[in-house]
């Protein structure tokens, strides 16, 4: 099964980060209206192990990973674990169907959209410790 895999190096701490992104169903689509249309959670409480949906809503990255890539799975993790100065966050995602030049391409886009994600998420847990 095809995989993408980020990692990042984050200023702030993780529970200040958790902390927002516990919000990020709210806040993305208030703060990155360009790329998420809605986030909703449809199995769990929002805790780990919770299924979100996500709603694309840009050209950027319109339909998401299963209208734009031809996938017939996409299913994403993200952990936060503490580092020496702030913390680190792992992204992974495995997913089924699309062709290598999809695949490519959404790992390309998935690489740009998460950074961009994460540095507005970053800044606003920064503001709130």
């Amino acid at each position: 099964m095809p995989s993408f895999e980020l990692e990042l190096d984050l200023s702030v701490e993780v529970g200040p980060m958790w902390a927002v992104m516990e919000t990020q169903n709210n806040l993305l689509p208030k703060l990155l209206p360009e790329i998420y249309q809605s986030i909703d959670i449809v199995e769990g409480e929002g805790a780990p192990g919770s299924v979100r949906l996500v709603m694309f809503g840009s050209k950027e990255v319109s339909g998401g990973h299963l209208e734009t890539y031809g996938f017939t799975k996409w299913v994403q993790t993200f952990k936060l674990i503490p580092a020496e100065e702030g913390s680190k966050l792992l992204i992974s995602a495995e997913f089924e169907g699309g062709s290598e030049e999809d695949i490519d391409e959404s790992n390309k886009w998935t690489k740009l959209v998460l950074i961009k994600t994460f540095e507005v998420l970053e800044r606003c847990a920064a503001r709130s410790s």
